[in-house]
């Protein structure tokens, strides 16, 4: 009998390891499966995180595109051609021996427009 009873012990526990095999491979599997839907999750927040952000810069540019295209239609001269114009005027006017006040007056103008800049 206890022959008997020992392989019934021995039959049970590999029926068991057995079965304890199968949940383990079902929690692996539950737990892969979940592991990457919540990668999938976080990949799909970050993704549209950033294409929020390009579209808010697509926003962004366009309004500059527009407020730049407004300037141009309006005359704007870019600072840096105005700063050029009045250098070239202020050396003409040297190699020509200009007025003083001529000069002066052509480099208080240029002060006064370059003002801001630094």
């Amino acid at each position: 009998m206890s022959n008997k009873t020992s392989d019934k012990n021995v039959g049970s526990i590999e029926d068991d390891v057995k079965r304890c095999n199968e949940l383990i491979k079902v929690e692996h599997a539950n737990w892969i499966g979940i592991s990457n839907q919540l990668a999938i999750s976080h990949i799909l927040a970050e993704r549209e995180q950033k294409d929020k952000r390009i579209q808010e810069l697509e926003e962004e540019n366009h309004i500059q595109r527009k407020q730049l295209n407004d300037a141009f239609e309006r005359g704007f001269i870019h600072k840096d051609k105005v700063k050029e114009a009045l250098e070239y005027i202020e050396d003409y006017f040297d190699r020509l021996n200009g007025p003083d006040e001529d000069i002066e007056y052509i480099r208080q103008v240029k002060k006064e427009l370059l003002e801001g800049e630094k």
